[in-house]
Protein backbone atom coordinates (compact mmCIF):
# COMPACT_ATOMS: atom_id res chain seq x y z
CA UNK A 1 0.00 0.00 0.00
CA UNK A 2 1.32 3.19 -1.01
CA UNK A 3 1.15 4.76 2.40
CA UNK A 4 3.16 2.51 4.21
CA UNK A 5 6.02 1.85 1.57
CA UNK A 6 8.17 3.25 3.98
CA UNK A 7 12.22 3.24 3.80
CA UNK A 8 14.41 2.25 0.68
CA UNK A 9 16.74 -0.47 2.15
CA UNK A 10 19.73 2.23 2.09
CA UNK A 11 17.63 4.60 4.38
CA UNK A 12 16.82 1.33 6.37
CA UNK A 13 20.30 0.85 6.88
CA UNK A 14 21.34 4.48 7.55
CA UNK A 15 18.03 4.88 10.10
CA UNK A 16 19.48 1.37 11.99
CA UNK A 17 22.93 2.53 12.17
CA UNK A 18 22.44 5.88 13.87
CA UNK A 19 20.22 4.07 16.49
CA UNK A 20 22.01 1.55 17.24
CA UNK A 21 21.21 -2.08 18.44
CA UNK A 22 19.21 -1.06 21.27
CA UNK A 23 16.66 1.41 20.19
CA UNK A 24 16.66 -0.71 16.82
CA UNK A 25 15.45 -3.86 18.38
CA UNK A 26 12.46 -1.16 19.42
CA UNK A 27 11.49 -0.57 15.90
CA UNK A 28 8.32 -1.50 14.22
CA UNK A 29 6.73 -1.60 11.37
CA UNK A 30 3.83 0.82 10.89
CA UNK A 31 2.58 -1.27 7.65
CA UNK A 32 -0.13 -3.19 9.73
CA UNK A 33 -1.30 -0.24 11.25
CA UNK A 34 -1.67 1.96 7.95
CA UNK A 35 -3.11 -0.97 6.23
CA UNK A 36 -5.92 -1.67 9.05
CA UNK A 37 -6.61 2.10 9.16
CA UNK A 38 -7.12 2.60 5.24
CA UNK A 39 -8.87 -0.58 5.16
CA UNK A 40 -11.60 1.08 7.66
CA UNK A 41 -14.37 3.35 6.12
CA UNK A 42 -17.61 4.84 6.99
CA UNK A 43 -20.50 4.27 4.52
CA UNK A 44 -20.39 7.86 3.20
CA UNK A 45 -16.38 7.42 2.41
CA UNK A 46 -18.01 3.79 0.18
CA UNK A 47 -19.96 6.06 -1.56
CA UNK A 48 -17.61 8.57 -2.25
CA UNK A 49 -15.19 5.39 -3.22
CA UNK A 50 -17.71 3.53 -5.41
CA UNK A 51 -18.86 6.93 -7.29
CA UNK A 52 -14.86 8.11 -8.01
CA UNK A 53 -14.43 4.28 -9.23
CA UNK A 54 -17.30 4.94 -11.58
CA UNK A 55 -16.05 7.52 -12.69
CA UNK A 56 -12.27 6.61 -13.33
CA UNK A 57 -13.85 3.14 -15.00
CA UNK A 58 -16.07 5.74 -17.58
CA UNK A 59 -13.24 7.91 -18.45
CA UNK A 60 -10.79 5.04 -19.32
CA UNK A 61 -13.69 3.07 -21.36
CA UNK A 62 -14.13 6.49 -23.20
CA UNK A 63 -10.57 7.06 -23.63
CA UNK A 64 -10.07 3.47 -25.30
CA UNK A 65 -13.06 3.97 -27.01
CA UNK A 66 -13.71 5.51 -30.95
CA UNK A 67 -14.50 8.20 -29.08
CA UNK A 68 -11.16 9.25 -28.61
CA UNK A 69 -9.07 7.28 -31.07
CA UNK A 70 -9.16 6.84 -34.60
CA UNK A 71 -6.39 4.56 -35.60
CA UNK A 72 -3.58 6.04 -37.76
CA UNK A 73 -4.00 9.04 -36.25
CA UNK A 74 -4.61 9.61 -32.78
CA UNK A 75 -1.20 9.42 -30.55
CA UNK A 76 -0.70 8.51 -27.08
CA UNK A 77 -0.31 11.96 -26.19
CA UNK A 78 -3.76 12.62 -27.54
CA UNK A 79 -5.36 9.82 -25.09
CA UNK A 80 -3.49 11.70 -22.13
CA UNK A 81 -4.19 14.38 -22.71
CA UNK A 82 -7.80 13.65 -23.40
CA UNK A 83 -8.00 11.76 -19.87
CA UNK A 84 -5.99 14.98 -18.16
CA UNK A 85 -9.36 16.89 -19.35
CA UNK A 86 -11.74 14.90 -18.91
CA UNK A 87 -10.90 14.32 -14.92
CA UNK A 88 -10.59 18.07 -14.63
CA UNK A 89 -13.94 18.72 -16.32
CA UNK A 90 -15.59 16.34 -13.54
CA UNK A 91 -13.78 17.98 -10.39
CA UNK A 92 -11.81 15.42 -9.26
CA UNK A 93 -8.34 15.94 -7.33
CA UNK A 94 -5.13 15.58 -8.89
CA UNK A 95 -3.26 12.64 -8.66
CA UNK A 96 -1.01 11.79 -11.12
CA UNK A 97 -0.98 12.31 -14.81
CA UNK A 98 -2.11 9.26 -16.65
CA UNK A 99 0.86 6.69 -17.72
CA UNK A 100 0.47 4.85 -21.32
CA UNK A 101 2.10 2.38 -23.02
CA UNK A 102 1.13 -0.02 -26.28
CA UNK A 103 2.21 -3.05 -27.61
CA UNK A 104 2.40 -4.00 -31.14
CA UNK A 105 2.70 -7.61 -33.10
CA UNK A 106 6.39 -8.57 -33.56
CA UNK A 107 7.52 -7.48 -29.94
CA UNK A 108 7.48 -3.69 -30.10
CA UNK A 109 6.43 -1.79 -26.94
CA UNK A 110 6.19 2.06 -26.73
CA UNK A 111 5.08 4.43 -24.47
CA UNK A 112 3.53 8.21 -24.33
CA UNK A 113 7.63 9.34 -24.04
CA UNK A 114 7.56 7.99 -27.66
CA UNK A 115 4.41 9.34 -28.72
CA UNK A 116 3.53 6.80 -31.06
CA UNK A 117 0.18 7.04 -33.31
CA UNK A 118 -1.97 4.22 -32.68
CA UNK A 119 -2.71 1.35 -35.38
CA UNK A 120 -5.39 -1.12 -35.45
CA UNK A 121 -3.93 -4.40 -33.64
CA UNK A 122 -2.32 -2.48 -31.06
CA UNK A 123 -2.70 -3.33 -27.30
CA UNK A 124 -3.26 -0.43 -24.95
CA UNK A 125 -2.23 -0.17 -21.32
CA UNK A 126 -2.66 2.76 -18.65
CA UNK A 127 -2.07 3.45 -15.19
CA UNK A 128 -4.69 5.93 -13.77
CA UNK A 129 -6.69 7.21 -11.45
CA UNK A 130 -8.68 10.24 -9.53
CA UNK A 131 -8.75 11.53 -6.35
CA UNK A 132 -11.66 12.33 -4.10
CA UNK A 133 -12.10 13.30 -0.27
CA UNK A 134 -8.37 11.72 -0.51
CA UNK A 135 -9.76 8.02 -2.00
CA UNK A 136 -7.57 6.98 -4.65
CA UNK A 137 -8.71 4.71 -7.62
CA UNK A 138 -6.31 3.88 -9.24
CA UNK A 139 -6.68 1.45 -12.33
CA UNK A 140 -4.47 -0.52 -14.41
CA UNK A 141 -6.40 -1.07 -17.97
CA UNK A 142 -6.02 -2.42 -20.90
CA UNK A 143 -7.93 -2.23 -24.43
CA UNK A 144 -8.12 -5.09 -26.23
CA UNK A 145 -9.49 -4.38 -29.77
CA UNK A 146 -12.97 -5.04 -31.02
CA UNK A 147 -11.42 -7.82 -33.30
CA UNK A 148 -10.29 -9.75 -30.78
CA UNK A 149 -12.87 -9.91 -28.70
CA UNK A 150 -15.39 -10.85 -31.60
CA UNK A 151 -12.97 -13.68 -32.22
CA UNK A 152 -13.03 -14.77 -28.30
CA UNK A 153 -15.46 -17.82 -28.60
CA UNK A 154 -13.33 -19.25 -31.66
CA UNK A 155 -10.38 -18.87 -29.22
CA UNK A 156 -12.11 -20.80 -26.75
CA UNK A 157 -13.29 -23.18 -29.25
CA UNK A 158 -9.82 -23.83 -30.64
CA UNK A 159 -8.02 -24.38 -27.05
CA UNK A 160 -10.72 -26.77 -26.16
CA UNK A 161 -10.05 -28.73 -29.27
CA UNK A 162 -6.63 -28.93 -27.92
CA UNK A 163 -7.53 -30.02 -24.58
CA UNK A 164 -9.58 -32.25 -26.19
CA UNK A 165 -7.10 -34.27 -28.28
CA UNK A 166 -5.10 -34.53 -25.04
CA UNK A 167 -7.94 -36.89 -23.78
CA UNK A 168 -5.83 -39.67 -25.54
CA UNK A 169 -2.94 -39.55 -22.99
CA UNK A 170 -5.18 -41.20 -20.64
CA UNK A 171 -5.08 -44.43 -22.32
CA UNK A 172 -1.55 -44.10 -23.85
CA UNK A 173 0.19 -42.90 -20.92
CA UNK A 174 1.26 -45.53 -17.56
CA UNK A 175 2.80 -42.27 -15.46
CA UNK A 176 0.78 -39.67 -17.02
CA UNK A 177 -3.18 -38.01 -16.67
CA UNK A 178 -4.97 -34.99 -18.21
CA UNK A 179 -6.63 -32.86 -15.84
CA UNK A 180 -10.19 -32.76 -15.62
CA UNK A 181 -11.87 -29.72 -18.32
CA UNK A 182 -15.35 -29.02 -19.77
CA UNK A 183 -16.79 -27.05 -22.17
CA UNK A 184 -17.65 -24.10 -19.94
CA UNK A 185 -13.69 -23.62 -19.65
CA UNK A 186 -11.17 -21.15 -21.41
CA UNK A 187 -7.99 -22.02 -20.92
CA UNK A 188 -4.59 -20.89 -21.52
CA UNK A 189 -2.66 -23.33 -19.17
CA UNK A 190 -3.46 -27.41 -19.05
CA UNK A 191 -2.03 -29.57 -15.61
CA UNK A 192 -1.02 -32.83 -16.44
CA UNK A 193 -0.81 -35.34 -13.55
CA UNK A 194 2.17 -37.66 -12.68
CA UNK A 195 2.09 -40.51 -11.27
CA UNK A 196 1.86 -40.20 -6.79
CA UNK A 197 5.25 -42.48 -6.67
CA UNK A 198 7.31 -39.60 -8.39
CA UNK A 199 8.68 -37.01 -5.90
CA UNK A 200 8.81 -33.16 -6.48
CA UNK A 201 11.95 -33.42 -7.81
CA UNK A 202 11.89 -36.02 -10.35
CA UNK A 203 8.49 -34.70 -10.97
CA UNK A 204 10.55 -31.20 -12.01
CA UNK A 205 12.91 -33.69 -14.32
CA UNK A 206 10.02 -35.01 -16.01
CA UNK A 207 8.50 -31.80 -17.30
CA UNK A 208 11.80 -30.25 -17.92
CA UNK A 209 12.74 -32.96 -20.25
CA UNK A 210 9.25 -33.27 -21.75
CA UNK A 211 10.10 -29.24 -22.37
CA UNK A 212 13.22 -29.97 -24.03
CA UNK A 213 11.77 -31.61 -26.62
CA UNK A 214 9.86 -28.52 -27.49
CA UNK A 215 6.89 -28.35 -25.90
CA UNK A 216 5.75 -24.86 -23.87
CA UNK A 217 5.22 -25.51 -20.54
CA UNK A 218 5.51 -24.52 -16.88
CA UNK A 219 7.70 -27.47 -14.97
CA UNK A 220 6.53 -26.23 -11.65
CA UNK A 221 3.63 -23.93 -10.22
CA UNK A 222 5.33 -23.01 -7.01
CA UNK A 223 2.38 -20.82 -5.20
CA UNK A 224 -0.20 -21.58 -2.80
CA UNK A 225 -1.92 -18.42 -1.68
CA UNK A 226 -1.64 -19.43 1.91
CA UNK A 227 2.15 -19.51 1.19
CA UNK A 228 2.29 -15.66 0.57
CA UNK A 229 3.70 -13.78 3.43
CA UNK A 230 2.50 -11.02 3.28
CA UNK A 231 -1.37 -12.56 3.25
CA UNK A 232 -0.49 -15.02 6.76
CA UNK A 233 -1.74 -12.51 9.51
CA UNK A 234 -5.12 -12.34 7.58
CA UNK A 235 -5.70 -16.15 7.55
CA UNK A 236 -8.57 -17.09 9.87
CA UNK A 237 -6.19 -20.47 10.74
CA UNK A 238 -3.25 -21.88 9.50
CA UNK A 239 -4.64 -24.72 7.43
CA UNK A 240 -2.01 -26.04 5.07
CA UNK A 241 -4.04 -27.26 2.16
CA UNK A 242 -2.19 -30.60 1.74
CA UNK A 243 -4.27 -31.92 -1.24
CA UNK A 244 -3.60 -28.38 -3.06
CA UNK A 245 0.10 -28.64 -2.35
CA UNK A 246 0.29 -32.48 -2.94
CA UNK A 247 -1.51 -31.38 -6.65
CA UNK A 248 1.23 -28.51 -7.41
CA UNK A 249 3.76 -31.74 -6.51
CA UNK A 250 2.85 -33.93 -9.03
CA UNK A 251 1.67 -31.66 -11.34
CA UNK A 252 3.12 -29.14 -14.56
CA UNK A 253 1.49 -27.02 -16.81
CA UNK A 254 1.19 -27.40 -20.72
CA UNK A 255 0.86 -23.68 -22.22
CA UNK A 256 -2.52 -24.13 -24.07
CA UNK A 257 -2.72 -21.81 -27.55
CA UNK A 258 -5.65 -21.68 -30.21
CA UNK A 259 -3.37 -22.14 -33.42
CA UNK A 260 -2.43 -25.23 -31.48
CA UNK A 261 -3.82 -27.86 -33.82
CA UNK A 262 -3.19 -31.77 -34.64
CA UNK A 263 0.51 -31.20 -35.47
CA UNK A 264 0.76 -29.58 -31.72
CA UNK A 265 -1.31 -32.30 -30.31
CA UNK A 266 0.48 -35.34 -32.01
CA UNK A 267 4.04 -33.55 -31.42
CA UNK A 268 2.94 -32.93 -27.50
CA UNK A 269 1.86 -37.03 -27.43
CA UNK A 270 4.87 -37.98 -28.57
CA UNK A 271 7.13 -36.08 -26.32
CA UNK A 272 5.87 -37.39 -23.02
CA UNK A 273 5.34 -40.77 -24.51
CA UNK A 274 9.67 -40.57 -25.48
CA UNK A 275 10.25 -39.11 -21.76
CA UNK A 276 8.26 -41.31 -19.69
CA UNK A 277 10.05 -44.35 -22.19
CA UNK A 278 13.00 -43.49 -20.52
CA UNK A 279 11.40 -42.94 -16.66
CA UNK A 280 10.23 -46.55 -16.85
CA UNK A 281 13.53 -48.02 -17.56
Amino acid sequence: ISMADGLTAELEDYLLETLGPDRAGRLVSSEPLVVDYASVHTEAEDEVQREASTATFDILRRAFSGDVITPGRTTLMDVQYWITAEWKRLGFEFNFPASLDLQRPGGVSLDDSDDPTIERGDLLWTDFGVVALNLHTDEVSCAVGLASLARLPATIAARLAYLRGLDALGDQSALCRPYGWSDADSPFYYPILVDAKFSVESKMEFAKAVAAEGIGLNPDYKYLVCDWPWVRRYLADDFGCPNARQFLGLSFNLYVNEKYGEREIRDTLKAISKVESVFLK
